[in-house]
């Protein structure tokens, strides 16, 4: 089996959307998973295939893992770097993907961001190789579903493999559910964050709103409809009467 592990830096301080940040990397059992931090983390549960080490910010990251991590990257079979930036889908079956032919790098390509994958045990394939359109940005005319750590396109079903979920927060400014607990199932669209109970309701209120939206436009191509009919009969009338 590949073992995959991730790396995680969080420093300074958590992002407001932390619990929902852990909530999906606890379904990556796949992965495992090194966060390093500067903060006290006591307060939270890991799941035990989520380790945390606290340590000094490092001016130099990837120098840090080079130097003192090869007990974690050297016993998987790739390692990369994540970011608290992103919610995560299930990177596991992405990254399998691309590991038939052992390659010594994968990156999994996004619209603005990659994640890339070292191969650390010894290999002599020697290719990088990438699988595209791992990310799904959060628009206008699109619905994120994650459901059970995957996350999905709601109107086509396709799965990702992240979301910036920082940029999501910061382009349309909605806030974070003050959810007791974080649920399995739960939608993302760019008025905010609904579970299954608040998005049916959100659902129907949205297919309302189309329904009139939609009927009213009819009206209005109707009422043009008449008045040039109207206008046409005027015209004509006006014709015959110079005749």
């Amino acid at each position: 089996m590949t073992k995959v592990a991730l790396i995680v830096p969080i420093f300074d301080k958590t992002p407001v959307y932390f619990d929902l940040f852990l909530n999906q990397l606890s379904y990556q059992r796949n992965i495992d998973i090194l966060i390093l931090s500067n903060l006290k983390l006591e307060k939270y549960q890991f799941l035990p295939h989520i380790e945390t080490k606290i340590i000094d910010k490092p001016q130099n990251l990837e120098r840090y893992i080079s130097e003192n991590l090869e007990w974690f990257t050297s016993t998987r079979t790739y390692w990369g770097v994540g970011s608290s930036n992103f919610l995560y889908g299930n990177l596991y079956k992405f990254i399998h993907q691309l590991t038939k032919n052992k390659p010594t790098q994968l990156t999994l390509s996004g619209i603005n961001n990659n994640m890339t994958f070292y191969r650390s045990l010894p290999t002599e394939n020697e290719d990088k190789i990438a699988l595209e359109n791992t990310e799904l940005e959060l628009t206008t005319d699109n619905i994120i579903s994650f459901n059970q750590g995957r996350i999905f396109n709601y109107f086509n079903r396709r799965s990702f493999a992240f979301v910036n979920i920082d940029k999501a927060i910061r382009n349309n400014l909605f806030s974070i559910p003050k959810w007791e607990e974080t649920p399995n199932k739960f939608y993302l669209s760019n008025s905010g964050f609904y579970n299954e109970k608040e998005f049916r309701n959100y659902n129907r209120l949205h297919f309302q709103q189309k329904i009139k939206n939609k009927g009213m436009r009819y009206f209005i191509s109707i009422r043009h409809f008449l008045k040039k009919q109207v206008d046409d009969v005027e015209v004509i009338s006006q014709e015959n009467h110079h005749v």
